[in-house]
């Protein structure tokens, strides 16, 4: 996995860990939401870059994945005409809300992971302290 590659530093290692849980659970035929509970782990790592970064679009994809992962399994029985309808032909595509999310986790931390090994942002990995922040 190219998400492997580049340098060693520490706030990549949880993403790569991520990628490849991912990975695994993509492959592996487990069903149940239970099972995605192990993703707090990579979301936790993502949330980290976004607390170094600071940077938007990775917190908006954190929450498009985390909303993904957490949407219920039978979320059209309120309404039976959604119902009907999605569960015929196309519409089958939308009911499983958690495989989307589970893709696009598996693709952010592999795409963070390669980000952040190719730049500097986890080679000085050290808390803020509060003398940091003094003007």
């Amino acid at each position: 996995m190219w998400a492997s590659l580049g340098r060693e530093n520490a706030l990549a290692e949880p993403l790569r860990f991520g990628a490849w849980l991912g990975a695994m659970m993509l492959v592996s035929p487990s069903n149940g939401t239970y099972t995605f509970v192990v993703l707090l782990l990579p979301l936790l790592a993502v949330l980290r870059v976004f607390e170094r970064t600071g940077d938007r679009r990775v917190l908006l994809w954190l929450c498009a994945c985390a909303g993904l992962l957490c949407w219920p399994p039978a979320w059209t029985d309120w309404q039976p005409w959604l119902y009907n309808h999605l569960h015929t032909g196309w519409g089958l595509l939308f009911l499983t809300p958690a495989f989307y999310g589970l893709l696009l986790t598996t693709g952010l931390c592999g795409w963070l992971a390669h980000t952040v090994a190719a730049s500097n942002l986890g080679e000085t990995d050290q808390p803020r302290r509060h003398e940091d922040t003094k003007d």
